[in-house]
């Protein structure tokens, strides 16, 4: 063991068990990666489920958060699917009025 290892001391605030393993702390993985609440907090049930004596109740509440996640990200997909949809249901009717302009005038032009 280095020196560094002697010295430390068990921290249950700073530094619980759990938050120590396989190099780096769970919180800092988070925030590098700019996770919002219920990423960051999948990420660190998955990630500490072995470690802190409630396995299944870290996984199922990894799992809650995946289903909130889950169900944010299809509504997001489906408020651009439906805003894709209107602006291109506003292009095309833009493209009928500017074909029937185009059409009346043609008319009028033979008719001059």
């Amino acid at each position: 063991m280095t020196e560094k290892k002697k010295e430390e001391k068990y921290d249950p605030i700073n530094k619980p068990k759990h938050y120590n393993q396989g190099g780096i702390e769970v919180f800092d993985f988070i925030k590098s990666n700019n996770f919002n609440y219920a990423q960051g907090n999948v990420v660190k049930y998955v990630s500490r489920y072995r470690h802190k004596g409630t396995p299944i109740q870290d996984l199922m509440k990894a799992k809650w958060y995946l289903t909130k996640l889950i169900e944010e990200t299809a509504a997001v997909i489906q408020q651009k699917k439906e805003m894709k949809e209107k602006e291109d249901k506003i292009n095309e009717d833009k493209i009928k009025e500017n074909k029937m302009k185009g059409d009346k005038n043609g008319k009028e032009k033979s008719n001059n």
